[in-house]
């Protein structure tokens, strides 16, 4: 009997980064940014993308997260 294949999944890391950022992710970036941290050190406190986190910033900052 041939071995069947499982469906092919995304990594468990790069599906985290898919994932929405939560209420408790965009206050931590409020705070951060507040404190005057970069991007980078935000991005590496959350796990998450520097490109996501700049962008989430830009929403957070004109006041209308989706």
């Amino acid at each position: 009997m041939p071995k069947t294949k499982n469906p092919a999944k995304a990594p468990a890391k790069a599906r985290a980064f898919r994932a929405p950022f939560t209420p408790a992710e965009d206050a931590a970036i409020l705070a951060a940014a507040a404190e005057g941290k970069t991007n980078e050190e935000i991005a590496d406190m959350l796990g998450r993308k520097l490109a996501s986190v700049w962008k989430r910033r830009k929403i957070l900052a004109r006041g209308n997260p989706p």
